[in-house]
């Protein structure tokens, strides 16, 4: 099974090295009861997410990504912390900030990083 998008393949078929480099999202129509489907638009989920659309989705792929990284370069028997306990340590430590805690390690890093840079911002401001 592709950890990534769930098909079954068979081993000796899969590979991801012919796997396009974007994200691509495709519109069907129906050809009829039993008759298979007909491919009416196709196009790169990361234009889409230029124009502020379909963010969701782009999402929810780099979450499953991280944690396929994460089962992939993370030794779970090693002592370094798990994706999870990560996250915990996170939450807990951030909670007086931020009550309502983070779901995953990009969203964590996404908003500390816009907070850094805010400040950073107003500091400059105040500067000049």
């Amino acid at each position: 099974m592709c950890p990534l998008c769930g098909k079954f393949v068979s081993v000796s078929k899969y590979d991801p090295s012919g796997f396009e480099d974007d994200i691509l999202l495709v519109q069907v129509r129906g050809l009829g009861r039993g008759k298979g489907v007909k491919v009416v638009g196709k196009y790169s989920l990361l234009d889409g997410v230029l124009d502020g659309e379909e963010t969701h989705v782009l999402e929810q792929i780099r979450d499953r990504v991280s944690r396929i990284h994460a089962l992939l370069f993370e030794e779970l028997e090693s002592e370094e912390e798990t994706y999870d306990e990560k996250l915990n340590r996170i939450n807990e430590v951030l909670s007086g900030i931020y009550p309502e805690g983070f779901s995953d390690l990009w969203e964590a890093i996404d908003r500390l990083l816009e907070e850094y840079h805010d400040l950073t911002e107003k500091s400059e401001d105040r500067l000049t």
